[in-house]
C-alpha cells in the first residue's frame, strides 16, 4: 500500500508541477482504493497542499503575484459559491461546455494559431480565471485545467507558468485543509499519518525532479506539453459529460466530495 502510494503520488507531483493540475486526478483514485472517502480526501488535500507550497518556495522568484492576486480571491470565492450550487446546477452540461473549450484551445494552441501571446496579463482575464475555475471546482470537482486554460495565454515562461499556478493553488489548499480537519473530526488520523509522510516525501521528490528537468525543454516543448495536457483533459470533460448527460445523472457531486480535486 504505501509503496504504490508514493510511486502514485511521485507521479503525480511531477506531472502537475509542469502542467499546473492532475495530481488529485492521477492519486485520488489509488488512495480510494483502500481507504474510505474522506480520509482519501483528507490525505489528498494534504498533499496537494504541501507538494504547491513547496512549488512556490522552489520557485518563488518567478511567481507573478499580481496575477495571483487577482485569480487566488476570486477562486477561493467561487469555489464555496460552485459547492452550493452543485447540488442544482447542470455538471454534465458544464462538462461538456469546457471539454469543448479545452479542446478548441488546445487544438488551436498546437496548430500554431493562438499561444501565450494572445492575451494580456490583465485583472479581467486573471479575475475571469479565478472565477471560472473556482465555479468548475465547486460544481464539477476540478478546476486546474480550467485555471490552465486562462494562465498558459499570458504567462508563456516555463518557470513563471509553474510557479503562479502552484502558487494560486497553494492559496485554495490553505483555506481547505483546515476545513478537512475540523469537519473529518471522525478520520482516524493517526491512521493515515503513515500515508500523509509517504505521499509527502514521494510529492517533494516529484517536484524536485520535475525542476531538474524543466531547464532541459524547450520554452515551445514545455508550451506543448501543457496544451496537450489540456487537450486530452478537454476530452475527458467531453466523454464524461455527455455520458452523464446521457444517463440522467445527478446534477452535480456529493457536497462532501466536491472539493476532492479542487486545485487539480
Amino acid at each position: 500500500m504505501l509503496a504504490v502510494s508514493f510511486a502514485a503520488a511521485f507521479l503525480a507531483a511531477g506531472v502537475s508541477t509542469w502542467t499546473g493540475f492532475g495530481s488529485a486526478t492521477i492519486l485520488t483514485p489509488v488512495l480510494a482504493s483502500f481507504l474510505d472517502l474522506r480520509s482519501t480526501i483528507l490525505v489528498v488535500a494534504v498533499f496537494h497542499g504541501l507538494a504547491n507550497a513547496l512549488k512556490t518556495v522552489t520557485f518563488r522568484d518567478a511567481v507573478a503575484w499580481r496575477v495571483v492576486l487577482l485569480f487566488g480571491p476570486a477562486a477561493v470565492v467561487f469555489s464555496v459559491l460552485g459547492g452550493l450550487l452543485s447540488a442544482v446546477a447542470p455538471a454534465s452540461a458544464l462538462k461538456v461546455a469546457l471539454g469543448i473549450l479545452l479542446v478548441f484551445d488546445a487544438s488551436m494552441g498546437l496548430a500554431g494559431a493562438g499561444g501565450a501571446r494572445a492575451w494580456r496579463a490583465g485583472a479581467v482575464h486573471a479575475g475571469l480565471g479565478g472565477a471560472a475555475s473556482g465555479l468548475a471546482a465547486g460544481v464539477i470537482g476540478t478546476g486546474g485545467a480550467v485555471r490552465a486554460f486562462f494562465l498558459h495565454h499570458f504567462i508563456g515562461g516555463k518557470a513563471p507558468y509553474v510557479a503562479t499556478s502552484a502558487a494560486i493553488a497553494t492559496l485554495i489548499d490553505a483555506s481547505r485543509v483546515p476545513v478537512y480537519l475540523s469537519l473529518y473530526d471522525e478520520v482516524d488520523t493517526r491512521a493515515v499519518w503513515p500515508l500523509m509522510l509517504v505521499t509527502a516525501a514521494a510529492g517533494f521528490a516529484g517536484v524536485y525532479l520535475a525542476r531538474a528537468l524543466l531547464p532541459r525543454i524547450r520554452v515551445e516543448r514545455f508550451r506543448k506539453v501543457v496544451l496537450a495536457s489540456l487537450l486530452l483533459a478537454g476530452a475527458w470533460f467531453l466523454v464524461d459529460g455527455a455520458v452523464e448527460w446521457a444517463e440522467g445523472e445527478p446534477a452535480g457531486p456529493a457536497p462532501a466530495a466536491v472539493y476532492i480535486s479542487t486545485t487539480g
